[in-house]
């Protein structure tokens, strides 16, 4: 209720969005071929999905700080001038799936807790914190909804969540990074 509210607003009251970065930690992998594979291969993509989402679409560049099977670090700048950072491991033995998702306004900044299901409204002007409790995230649906979402796309059964613009830069971005180091992303229309 908080978040939804208030969503709106937060450029209102805090100024433009100035950077947004996500952080992961997972489990291993319970799959063994996936010991040798690229955490930011198999990741990056949820990521720049999640940005577009949050702030619309548009060309970046990005630079891969690290990569290895369990963990990854990339950071960029897309075009409208907002700054990136995500950044995950896969070393944790349980089944957890704490995540981190922080938006940085001008005056103010948005950080929520996804396991946890708190978000953190911060007025850097007033000094003052919000704590927005209550919300939550189902993991296994949300991994579910996706893959069969992805499933019926390809298969020509339904429209996906991404545009065939978007699929080709989550893709691009990561096969490029993991490959060079540093990257431009142009949107495709």
């Amino acid at each position: 209720d908080g978040m939804e509210s208030s969503g709106a607003e937060f450029p209102r009251r805090f100024g433009k969005v100035m950077s947004f970065s996500f952080d992961f930690s997972y489990h291993e992998p319970s799959n063994q071929w996936k010991h040798s594979r690229s955490l930011l291969l198999d990741h990056l993509n949820h990521e720049v999905d999640l940005m577009n989402s949050f702030f619309g679409i548009c060309g970046f560049y990005a630079w891969k700080l690290h990569d290895s099977f369990e963990h990854y670090d990339v950071v960029g700048k897309r075009d409208d001038g907002i700054t990136f950072h995500f950044k995950g491991t896969r070393r944790l033995k349980g089944s957890t799936y704490p995540e981190w998702c922080r938006i940085r306004f001008e005056r103010g900044e948005v950080n929520i807790d996804l396991m946890m299901g708190i978000a953190y409204i911060i007025d850097h002007e007033k000094g003052r914190t919000e704590m927005v409790p209550g919300l939550s995230t189902d993991y296994d649906g949300r991994l579910a909804r996706v893959m069969y979402n992805f499933e019926f796309q390809i298969e020509g059964d339904s429209s996906g969540y991404l545009t065939e613009a978007e699929m080709l830069m989550n893709t691009e971005v990561g096969i490029v990074l993991q490959n060079e180091g540093i990257q431009r992303i142009n949107v495709r229309r």
